[in-house]
């Protein structure tokens, strides 16, 4: 195993934290030849995590140990997805693109078929770029371009409720996948906003965080969010080619990478997700690989 350590210095009376890079997954290749791996998801229950491939349509499921153990076929009736899960019953879920303009979210059974899931539409004209299993089982999937988050019944597809994040400002700002805090409130990266959005678990936009810049600390285009250790909050910055840590108040801890081939480097990565077990897992579209790192605050038991 390849070992490399990303260090970074805390701010102020701030723990630190250490990230180790520890291996790469290994989704497998078919013939067609380069992966484009668009998003990575984990369940932190079982540890499983879900790798959408958009350049064969395809979601991959990986073990606890990294270990590949499933991966969606012809049958699954997927043709563009944007985000994939495994559901609280251990179901894949994505949300995906119907003949490239009407959105929809899709269920598979365990043989990987389509079971006849039928969420009703969030708007007149959703399409949901990003899903998310939450904490209490259902989905919830954002609309970047309508700035639209919206929350669905996991056993009945019924709309729970839809809301606009924010005013005119917020539409069409190329969002990143939320992730649900211990709390309950959801966490958003707003790329072209250069910050994160705090949300209520109702929906309602309650605030922000982040400056725009490339010094430490600042916000470019953040593309993805996920909890860290100790109630901290990882950020990732596709511009930046890096990975920053903000404790539970919003506060800049510190911030890990460079740009780069070599394992524990990055290249314009696009997603970013916990397992809630000290490991981070880091998707790169353009180089179709994902990386695997464990997150440690300095102090803490092994």
């Amino acid at each position: 195993m390849v070992a490399v350590v990303l260090s970074g210095l805390a701010t102020g009376a701030q723990a630190g934290f250490t990230i180790r890079y520890e291996r790469g997954l290994e989704l497998t290749r078919s013939r067609e030849g380069q992966l484009h791996p668009v998003s990575v998801t984990c369940d932190p229950v079982s540890g499983e995590i879900c790798v959408t491939e958009s350049m064969h349509a395809s979601l991959h499921v990986f073990n606890a140990a990294g270990i590949e153990t499933f991966r969606t076929g012809g049958f699954s009736g997927l043709t563009l997805p944007n985000d994939g899960a495994v559901d609280a019953e251990g179901r894949l879920v994505a949300a995906m693109m119907v003949d490239g303009a009407i959105g929809t979210i899709v269920r598979l059974n365990i043989y990987g078929e389509p079971d006849g899931f039928r969420p009703e539409p969030a708007a007149a004209e959703w399409n949901p770029d990003h899903l998310l299993i939450c904490r209490d089982g259902h989905y919830l999937t954002l609309d970047s371009a309508a700035a639209l988050l919206a929350k669905h019944d996991a056993a009945t597809g019924a709309l729970l409720w839809a809301r606009t994040l924010g005013d005119e400002e917020t539409r069409d700002k190329a969002f990143g996948r939320p992730v649900q805090m211990a709390d309950g409130t959801f966490r958003i990266p707003g790329g072209e906003l250069h910050r994160v959005l705090v949300v209520a678990e109702d929906g309602t936009l309650t605030e922000s965080f982040g400056r725009f810049g490339t010094a430490a600390g600042r916000m470019v285009f953040p593309v993805a969010v996920a909890a860290g250790p100790q109630g901290s909050l990882l950020v990732l910055d596709r511009m930046r080619h890096k990975v920053m840590v903000f404790d539970a108040t919003n506060r800049f801890i510190t911030e890990y990478g460079s740009i780069g081939d070599a394992p524990g480097r990055f290249y314009h990565p696009v997603s970013l997700a916990t397992d809630g077990a000290g490991h981070f897992y880091v998707a790169q579209g353009f180089r179709g690989r994902v990386q695997v790192f464990s997150v440690q605050a300095d102090g803490a038991d092994e």
